[in-house]
């Protein structure tokens, strides 16, 4: 069907009455149930690819007709089809309390909060909001339902929207009809609230559709896992936890090896009985399977692996493949590990339940609109509790029967929860009314108009409320802790014997990011035994850009070990040392000019080290598996290694780690056995004198009606975190309670990167540490509103030194308002990403040290500032060196705080010892002794630097190359005016106001750093439009599917004369494909011919958010706004005709979801 549009705003003329004129009763919304159509729909302004809108006969609730709305774009594009009501109409609206309803029948949705209604609005300051209501995934193919919002209106009113929304988000598809659509003051009667029961999980019925019938093996199966049984006793040794530290046979332990796959992966895929060593490689890890036998040959002392999926699957109520050959595997898979300790995670089974049922998989889905691909479906509904109860048995069991030492559960794997299920909406009405006692008082308090807390249930979408929020994240953390208890209770009924922990992984940047606002782990830790977190990607060799994350799994491969840090960091701060820490995903990769080598094994000491001074007492490295179906020999390996940014990190294979490498486990084995007990126990730090403030009120509301931009919150914590770091403050990071009971007396200094939004008691906290003689450093946007918004009273002189953390010179702000505070080691000079940590038992210290900012050795002086008496040796242990006074072996502490000179190694870890005996054995060396060390050490790295050094001259050409083009004549160059067809101007204000500048996305991704006038880009003179002197527009903005309002084309571009070549200066937004031809430049000629100019995304233009050389163009501008580096991309057309004179050009979109800007275009003579 072929969409027909004509402006709505025609409609509205008829009825622009008089406020006080207007009944309750009346329809705003015109043609509300869509009968007259005859070439004439309400108003075009579509924000999405490919969406067709057409009245319907197909489906109605009323009449013959309905509007038929349909997005089968998954790219970035958002779908609505909306009315704004203009002039009178809107300004009799302000102040008044307007509703917007609708019948929806959903078609399909490809995730939650996609299709539904909305009331949209800005107010006097331009700030958007919104009120909404989706349609679940439940729906799909089910009846008609109303939608109904309500919203109360500012006075200050400027403008309004009613909108039908199919689909909302990018990436996402959908179609619904939409029929008898209504909109009003004050609100009609309510829709029938639904009456479910809010319940436990485990107390409902199962409730499930009726399954296909099993086959007879996959049923044998399912009633062998369904017998009652209880494991008490197996005979084997699992560790103690003693304030945080496994405690194995009486001594501290730090477990650690590989993550892997099940036996179905290992005997199918990897290790194929028949030929398990197909590449012929001579190592144990390549011709055993993972057993014990090959985990102590290696070194390692443990194994995570990923549970078995079939028998979940079979009790699920699944048909399963080959049962009675996969129990044969499992069974000689887990009787190799014999007694090796095992950590199981749960995951995958979800995907077979996604490709035999899926319409029951989009019904049970997690009512979470962000990523959750490892919390797939709904623990609340009943069928999604079967399926975490058949997951948890079915993976359990197949371990326990076949006597495998299983000492860990991991519940989840990068666990994403924030359910907004009816099952959870009306558990949380309830809650709500037991705290507030009556919906006047919840009104009060939250600034809304339910009419009861049925109201309440009836939300989808509470983001939108952004006073109800912090109460919502408070039910969903604790939510998500009752699912951790009853889920490790569940298993206890089966598995009882001692020593068994519970974990549930968290994906790290949840303590920082808006995702994890539901997840506030202050709740959660007290649900587990053990804490468990992935990352800590150790990259090695040269510094690059991380490849792109596909999704939200890889997001935590490619991010940065800084991050891992921090997250370390905040963990121990809500931990306490009370629980062990476990990194069940660890990565560990070198690179090169930005590509994968192969690693060395002084990357994996290192980067299990780095994981022990953080807090971790159990490293699984990601990933002990070979893929071997894609490789052969060593460049096929190289080839599967670079295909994909996770791929990079897997152990076994050949190209990422030379077999020769992997001796790294045992060597690290070695080297820490002699100092567990004084590196394993905690604490492993000295007392903090920088606290650190981690403002959970402000992460709640980071998006959510904030006053600042979305993710800030992370960005200025991250930024601080690390700065501290790197200038080696003892830290400590807080939060809200540890403020209430008093920061230790060792905190010199609090530090507050951001805290917008904080709650009364903690301010007050904040003002008792300042007349304490606490010093304050604190973010200028700082304690402005409390958890819920509401402003602080002003205070003149509150003490605090503000700084601005959103900006680069806040850092060194930060660092020059900390002078005097005390630190226990610094380095001089200073190295700008060097990790020091030190662990003090009094009599010995470890202190570590690992330089990843250089390549090759620096010399520093070490000065610490401890109040330990007497003698102390400084000990080399990795190299067995001892650094001795001039005459002396020994030093005092004194002597210390003026410095010792020593070689701080290139990207590997560095064990000082400072201990009372003088080592044995070793090398000794003296300050006359480090002039010849420091010759030797230089000629030995000679070579690899030498190296370097051509590798990053290599870099530096190719990126030269990339952002310039050679031999282009300034003098023969001209700028072409564009003053006629620019239409937009670079700085925004208001977000889809179709208005303003550049892609209409408001202040926070514009282009107002836009160099305007005279400026050489890419080798280029270019003349930029300053939108000043020209009526406000100063680049040409085209349509694109996102932006239907800007024009298709601009023709008639004066040119003049004859050229040999064009220089376009423009990019695009919202991408589709690579290839894709996005914009035609058509050239035109005296003769009365014409050239057209194909421009592909990614070969002649590019994403301005992605810094990415096109194949045949050149980066031209690197600049960013506050949420995003931005880019301009400068394409050369060689004229094929430079003895014609070219008369003219026109500038022509193709109409796919892209949307072109073009900013300057220049001609050489």
């Amino acid at each position: 069907m072929t969409p027909m549009f004509r402006p709505i705003h025609a409609w509205l003329s008829a009825i622009m009455l008089a406020a006080g004129a207007h009944a309750a009763t009346t329809n705003f919304w015109p043609n509300p149930s869509f009968e007259q159509w005859a070439g004439e729909t309400g108003h075009a302004r579509f924000y999405a690819t490919k969406v067709a809108v057409a009245q319907s006969s197909a489906a109605a609730h009323s009449g013959e007709h309905s509007l038929h709305l349909v997005d089968d774009d998954s790219g970035k594009s958002n779908s609505t089809f909306h009315f704004s009501p203009l002039n009178q109409l809107r300004d009799d609206m302000a102040g008044r309390v307007v509703f917007m309803s609708a019948w929806c029948k959903l078609v399909s949705m490809s995730e939650n909060a996609q299709v539904g209604v909305a009331i949209t609005w800005t107010d006097g300051a331009d700030t958007w909001h919104n009120r909404y209501q989706f349609m679940e995934l439940a729906d799909q193919g089910g009846d008609w339902r109303q939608l109904q919002v309500r919203a109360e209106l500012p006075a200050d009113l400027k403008l309004l929207r009613f909108e039908l929304w199919c689909s909302n988000k990018w990436y996402h598809k959908g179609e619904a009809f939409f029929d008898d659509v209504a909109v009003g003051f004050d609100s009609p009667a309510n829709p029938a609230a639904t009456t479910t029961a809010a319940t436990g999980a485990g107390d409902r019925p199962l409730g499930m559709e009726s399954l296909p019938p099993q086959d007879d093996a996959t049923l044998a199966m399912r009633k062998e896992y369904e017998q009652p049984v209880i494991f008490r006793e197996d005979g084997h040794v699992r560790p103690d936890i003693r304030q945080g530290t496994w405690f194995m046979n009486g001594r501290p332990e730090f477990f650690f090896g590989g993550w892997l796959y099940s036996s179905q992966t290992t005997f199918d895929r990897d290790w194929p009985r028949a030929n398990p060593n197909r590449q012929g490689i001579d190592h144990i890890a390549y011709y055993q399977p993972p057993s014990k036998i090959v985990a102590d040959a290696v070194g390692i002392n443990s194994f995570q692996i990923a549970m078995e999926k079939k028998p979940a699957n079979a009790l699920f109520g699944l048909n399963v493949k080959g049962p009675a050959e996969s129990e044969k595997d499992v069974r000689e898979f887990y009787t190799g590990m014999k007694d090796l300790p095992l950590t199981m995670e749960f995951t995958f089974a979800q995907y077979e339940v996604q490709r035999q049922l899926p319409d029951l998989a989009a019904a049970i889905k997690q009512q979470f609109a962000m990523w959750h691909s490892f919390i797939p479906f709904c623990p609340e509904h009943p069928a999604g509790d079967h399926y975490y109860r058949s997951l948890f048995r079915g993976g359990a069991l197949a371990a326990l029967k076949n006597q495998a030492n299983v000492f860990c559960w991991e519940l989840f794997n990068e666990s994403s929860y924030c359910c907004e299920c009816n099952y959870n909406r009306q558990a949380f009405a309830k809650a709500m009314q037991e705290k507030f006692g009556s919906i006047a008082e919840a009104n009060r308090v939250w600034g809304t108009i339910f009419k009861s807390f049925a109201e309440v249930a009836a939300v989808t979408g509470y983001r939108q409320f952004p006073r109800i929020w912090p109460d919502w994240c408070h039910f969903s953390a604790q939510r998500y802790a009752d699912i951790l208890r009853l889920y490790s209770n569940y298993i206890r009924q089966f598995d009882q014997r001692d020593k068994v922990y519970f974990a549930e992984q968290m994906t790290l940047n949840h303590l920082w990011t808006a995702r994890g606002a539901g997840m506030d782990y202050r709740q959660i830790l007290p649900a587990i035994d053990v804490i468990s977190v992935e990352g800590g990607p150790c990259r090695y060799g040269e510094q690059s850009d991380p490849p792109e994350a596909k999704d939200g799994m890889e997001e935590i491969v490619v991010s940065h070990r800084k991050a891992f840090m921090l997250g370390a960091a905040i963990i121990a701060g809500m931990n306490k040392d009370q629980k062990p820490v476990t990194n069940h995903e660890s990565y560990c990769m070198r690179y090169e000019g930005g590509v994968r080598v192969p690693s060395r094994r002084s990357d994996m000491i290192s980067t299990l080290w780095l994981n022990l001074v953080n807090g971790m007492s159990t490293v699984y490295c990601y990933s002990w598996d070979k893929r071997s179906h894609e490789w052969k020999d060593l460049a096929s390996a190289e080839k599967s290694a670079q295909s994909a940014g996770y791929k990079n990190s897997i152990l076994l294979n050949p190209y990422n780690w030379p077999p020769s490498e992997l001796v790294a486990f045992d060597l690290f084995r070695k080297e820490l056995d002699p100092l567990k007990e004084l590196a394993l126990p905690f604490p492993r730090s000295k007392p903090a004198t920088v606290a650190i403030f981690h403002s959970y009120p402000t992460l709640y509301l980071d998006g959510v009606g904030s006053r600042e931009p979305v993710g800030h919150f992370g960005k200025k914590l991250n930024a601080w975190f690390e700065v501290l770091k790197e200038n080696h403050y003892p830290l400590a990071v807080v939060f809200d309670e540890d403020l209430s009971a008093g920061l230790p007396a060792s905190v010199e200094a609090l530090v507050i990167p951001c805290a917008t939004y904080a709650t009364a008691e903690s301010v007050a906290a904040i003002e008792r540490f300042r007349q304490r003689g606490g010093r304050i450093i604190a973010d200028s946007n700082a304690l402005m509103f409390d958890e819920r918004g509401t402003p602080f009273a002003p205070r003149a002189n509150d003490g605090i030194t503000r700084i601005d953390a959103g900006k680069i010179a806040g850092r060194a702000q930060l660092i020059q308002a900390l002078a005097g505070v005390k630190r226990y080691a610094t380095l001089t000079p200073a190295l700008s990403n060097c990790h020091l940590e030190l662990i003090d038992r009094g009599d010995r210290k470890l202190l570590f040290l690992m330089n990843m900012a250089d390549r090759e050795t620096r010399w520093c002086d070490l000065r610490l500032n401890l109040p330990d008496n007497g003698e102390f040796y400084v000990f080399d242990y990795v190299n067995q060196r001892l650094f001795a006074n001039a005459s002396k072996d020994s030093w005092t502490m004194a002597e210390l705080a003026k410095g010792i000179r020593l070689p701080i190694p290139s990207q590997e870890r560095m064990l000082l010892m400072l201990q009372r005996e003088k080592p044995a054995g070793c090398e000794l060396l003296r300050p006359a002794d480090l002039p010849a060390m420091a010759a030797s050490i230089a000629a030995a790295e000679a070579p690899e630097l030498a190296k370097i050094q051509a590798l990053r001259e290599t870099a530096e050409r190719q990126e030269l190359a990339d952002r310039r083009y050679d031999g282009v004549v300034a003098a023969n160059c001209r700028p072409l005016n564009l003053r006629g067809i620019a239409n937009m101007a670079f700085k925004d204000d208001i977000a889809g106001d179709e208005l303003g500048g550049w892609f209409d996305q408001g202040s926070s991704n514009d282009f107002a750093a836009m160099p305007i006038g005279k400026h050489t880009l890419a080798g280029v003179p270019f003349d930029i439009i300053d939108p000043a002197s020209n009526n406000g527009k100063g680049a040409l903005l085209l349509y694109g599917k996102g932006r239907p309002y800007f024009p298709k084309s601009a023709t008639g571009v004066s040119v003049g004369g004859k050229v040999t070549a064009l220089y376009f200066l423009h990019c695009i937004a919202w991408p589709g494909g690579d290839d894709t031809v996005v914009l035609k430049y058509v050239a035109h000629f005296a003769d009365g011919s014409s050239s057209e100019i194909p421009i592909r995304q990614a070969v002649e233009i590019q994403d301005w958010h992605r810094k990415k050389v096109p194949r045949n163009a050149k980066i031209a501008l690197e600049t960013s706004n506050s949420d995003v580096n931005v880019q301009l991309f400068c394409y050369k057309w060689a004229n094929p005709h430079p003895d014609k004179e070219l008369v003219s050009l026109d500038v022509l979109s193709t109409e796919t979801g892209s949307v072109p800007a073009v900013v300057a275009i220049t001609a050489e003579q």
